[in-house]
């Protein structure tokens, strides 16, 4: 049987510690949107509103939008996670990468680069060129 466990504990990340209840939180944020609410309603019902009401629905429209593809993106990464278990690791770097993923050169020197504070990333027409910052 495979042991189920938090992402953060398979990457051997420790989650802070939040002390309290949740409880106050979640009635805050649900009185917060109950008054966001209300107040759009108001806005809604004001006489001369009848003009702007269809525009207006576009900001519904977008949080529900918004809303349904983060549902739909979260349920097919807990899918993944479903299927393959907890991440194991990284996956290999090349050394030395002679090309990117798209297939354009790649010029780097990699001594100075991981010992820089800051990498400058420039594109040109012969590929990419990874220099230090001065």
């Amino acid at each position: 049987m495979q042991k189920r466990c938090r992402p953060a504990d398979a990457l051997g990340m420790v989650e802070p510690k939040i002390r309290g209840s949740a409880r106050p939180r979640t009635v805050a944020g649900i009185v917060a949107w109950v008054v966001f609410g209300l107040a759009w309603l108001f806005v809604l019902t004001r006489p001369g509103a009848a003009l702007l009401s269809p525009r207006l629905l576009v900001i519904p429209g977008t949080v529900l939008v918004v809303m349904l593809i983060t549902t739909f993106w979260v349920r097919h990464n807990r899918r993944i996670y479903a299927r393959k278990g907890p991440r194991t690791g990284l996956p290999a770097a090349d050394d030395n990468p002679t090309h990117d993923r798209l297939g354009r050169a790649v010029r780097i020197d990699l001594p100075s680069a991981r010992q820089a504070r800051e990498v400058v990333v420039d594109l040109d027409d012969h590929g990419k060129s990874y220099r230090v910052a001065q």
